[in-house]
């Protein structure tokens, strides 16, 4: 391999690794922002976090920072919903939802990764969130059984389609700077 290739290789790696560091910063400071609007169930930015991962890091990279974030979370860092931590989160009420986030970033992620286009997005943004609600309420239900699950979701739509929604065009948005960014470099260097 020629110098030139290993050192753009090794730039790329220390990107990527920033890249990460920086994601999970933000998600880490994100994250435990929350809005009660059902008594079991916090409304957080988790959710539309865990799907932008997906996205913008990739299936395996999202599912590492979203496994990372919870490891950070059971050992006490305050990053979990309202400031909350603990391994107890790990077996309460809404142990469900957490369990879920990795499962969902992997998917949005690879979602995201076979279909580039808008509906792609809002693909990966509707399974990400699918995944999530589906563990979250089984194990809600379960726990606390599940006498007015379907009232509780509900009551979670709204938050959801907005997250859906802002997301969806944070994605586009920021595809669209890269492609712009991408052929503004492309063209630059070339001479008429």
């Amino acid at each position: 391999m020629s110098k030139e290739k290993q050192e753009l290789n090794r730039r790329l790696r220390i990107f990527s690794v920033l890249q990460f560091a920086v994601a999970l910063i933000l998600f880490c400071w994100l994250a435990p922002i929350q809005l009660t609007l059902a008594k079991e169930i916090p409304i957080t930015l988790q959710s539309l976090l865990v799907v932008l991962a997906g996205l913008f890091l990739g299936a395996r990279s999202g599912f590492v920072l979203v496994s990372i974030y919870l490891i950070l979370g059971a050992l006490g860092l305050p990053i979990f919903a309202n400031g909350s931590s603990g391994i107890e989160k790990f077996y309460g009420a809404t142990a469900g939802f957490l369990f879920s986030f990795p499962i969902a970033a992997w998917c949005a992620g690879y979602c995201g990764a076979r279909f580039k286009n808008i509906y792609g997005v809002l693909l990966a943004f509707c399974l990400g969130h699918a995944v999530i609600l589906s563990l979250g309420f089984a194990w809600l239900g379960f726990a606390l059984g599940f006498d007015g699950i379907f009232n509780k979701m509900v009551l979670l739509l709204p938050g959801l389609i907005v997250k859906v929604v802002i997301g969806s065009l944070l994605v586009g948005s920021v595809r669209r700077g890269i492609q712009h960014r991408k052929n503004k470099i492309f063209l630059s260097g070339v001479s008429c």
